[in-house]
Order: C-alpha cells, then sequence, then structure tokens
C-alpha cells in the first residue's frame, strides 16, 4: 500500500527525531514525543550557549563530576554568561573561590525543588520567610516571590530575576537566574571611598585649624 509521509522533526539541543504521520485512519495514531524531561542536568548545561561559563567551570574545577548521577535530586541555580561576561567588563573580582560559589548554588537532596514549591515554602500564613537549603557549601538560604507571572529570589538582601524557572531535567531541575549568590569586590567603588575619605581628612585638618585660630 502506498502511503504518503510527512516527517516532523522534533529539536531539542541539537538532538533530531523524525516521526512518521501515516494518512489512514485504519493506522495506529503515531507515538507523540515529549521533550522533557530526557536529557540529564550537565547535558543541559553542556548544550546551552548562554551557559557556557557555568558549564566550563565546572569541568575545570571537577564539580560537573556529581552531575553525573542519577540516585540524587538536584536543584541548580545558574546564572548566565551575560552576567559573567559584565563581570569581566566591570572589572569585579571575585571573593571566593570558582568551587565554593559553584557548590553554593547546588541543592542536593532525595528531590528537586519547581519554582512554585519555592514560593511556597517562603509563605508561613500572611508572611514571607527564608527557606534553608542543603548545598555542598553549607546552608543556602534565601527567598522566592513571585509577582505579576514572574519570580524574584532574595539573598542576603539582594534582589534576582529568574529568567528561566523550571527547566525539568532527568535528575533534577535547573533555575537560570540574573546574578550568583556570591558578592564581588568593585575597585571602582574604593577608589571613590579613598578620594572621599581624603577629602575628609583635609576637611577636617582645615576646621582644626580654623577652630584653634578662634
Amino acid at each position: 500500500m502506498d502511503y504518503s509521509i510527512r516527517i516532523s522533526i522534533y529539536r531539542e539541543n541539537r538532538a533530531h527525531r523524525a516521526v512518521p504521520h501515516l494518512n489512514n485512519s485504519e493506522l495506529p495514531r503515531p507515538v507523540i514525543v515529549r521533550p522533557f524531561p530526557f536529557l540529564n542536568i550537565l547535558t543541559k548545561l553542556s548544550s546551552d550557549p548562554d551557559l557556557d561559563y557555568i558549564y566550563t567551570l565546572g569541568e575545570s574545577t571537577g564539580f560537573n563530576d556529581i552531575l553525573h548521577r542519577e540516585d540524587l535530586q538536584f536543584t541548580y541555580f545558574v546564572t548566565t554568561d551575560r552576567f559573567w561576561n559584565m563581570v569581566k567588563q566591570e572589572g569585579l573580582k571575585q571573593v571566593e573561590k570558582d568551587l565554593d560559589i559553584l557548590k553554593r548554588h547546588l541543592v542536593i537532596a532525595q528531590k528537586s525543588y519547581t519554582i512554585e514549591k519555592l514560593v511556597d515554602m517562603s509563605k508561613v500564613d500572611y508572611y514571607f520567610t527564608n527557606v534553608d537549603l542543603p548545598t555542598e557549601n553549607g546552608v543556602l538560604r534565601i527567598m522566592v516571590r513571585e509577582k505579576d507571572g514572574q519570580y524574584y529570589l532574595i539573598w542576603r538582601n539582594k534582589l534576582m530575576h529568574v529568567l528561566k524557572p523550571n527547566y525539568m531535567c532527568t535528575n533534577g531541575i535547573v533555575h537560570i537566574i540574573s546574578g550568583p549568590f556570591t558578592i564581588f569586590d568593585d575597585p571602582h567603588e574604593k577608589k571613590s571611598w579613598t578620594v572621599k575619605r581624603n577629602f575628609l581628612e583635609k576637611l577636617i585638618t582645615v576646621l582644626k585649624v580654623t577652630f584653634a585660630s578662634l
């Protein structure tokens, strides 16, 4: 029997799957291929060009080795290359080691956390509170809130936008956020403060001389 076959291509992270659709009502319906979740977290990181910095950092420090495990569930907060490029352009300096930063962003437990679950955990009655999550670098204390369909994290009084929540993977969930859970030294601020301090010291000296002469 001559069937006309139409090929539909499903793309996900450079993987291609061809599914035939047969024009015959007597034949069974084609299987619907669901794109999520069939990648693990490490594969997601390696195939997303916007997360190349985090993936490369994990490879160089050996941190990515743990992401091979399928017996645990991870919740991984990652920041895009756009932020790290800004850090370089602004001349900001890391205070912590690369490995320590990565460890703080990976929550390891017997279950992973969707962004909606984290919002619920941040509510106690009518109040918002911090949530303590176990990581490789101690407890990660954050608060997650939702406003007008957008999600935000608060970490140490720093507000971060959740750019892409709930990327479901076989061994956990990835949340892409606008900034990392770490602090940076800003040499420009230090220079500005040095100038202000020198000015204040000179002003105090002038005032002392002025009052002494009265």
